[in-house]
């Protein structure tokens, strides 16, 4: 189903892609897609920042295939081939931060670990980072280790307590 990735001269898909649609809980079509590799040393699930899509990590796809990795990826709702909550496909609304993390658990569920060799690493970049740090306590048994790029996250101000 590699029809669903959009086939650029300058960026091809890499080789034995597959690419699917997984219908959320509320029922929005959400896309994925899953780079095997022929003896992975395990799946890297790499979680794209905002406004990113699929196609622009197939450069990154091949350099993890080169070092012995698999790996499994989806469009957030309402960007890339996902489905959108508005008429206007430009925009990317959603109702509720959770609804990524959500559709992450789901995706870990219904794709990854019935169709990925274990074990299961995450690359996130950005918006894709502070989905993985919210969706953190559910992924500790699922996932061996994080690698967090530039997440969109600040820290709160030290208390200016009185002394």
């Amino acid at each position: 189903m590699t029809e669903l990735l959009r086939q650029v001269p300058e960026n091809p898909v890499p080789a034995g892609t597959k690419a699917g649609l997984m219908k959320a809980a509320d029922g929005l079509h959400i896309r994925y897609a899953l780079f095997p590799n022929a003896a992975p040393s395990g799946t890297i699930v790499l979680l794209p920042g905002r406004n990113e899509s699929i196609e622009k990590y197939f450069e990154t796809v091949g350099d993890l295939a080169k070092r012995g990795f698999a790996c499994a990826m989806l469009d957030w709702r309402g960007q890339g081939g996902s489905g959108r909550l508005l008429s206007d496909p430009r925009k990317g609304h959603i109702e509720r931060f959770d609804d990524y993390v959500s559709d992450l658990n789901q995706f870990f569920t219904d794709i990854i670990l019935p169709d990925c060799r274990p074990p299961f690493h995450l690359m996130a970049h950005s918006m894709g980072a502070l989905v993985a740090l919210l969706a953190a306590r559910d992924l500790v048994n699922r996932v061996r280790r994080m690698v967090l790029l530039a997440p969109r996250w600040t820290f709160p101000r030290r208390c200016q307590c009185r002394r």
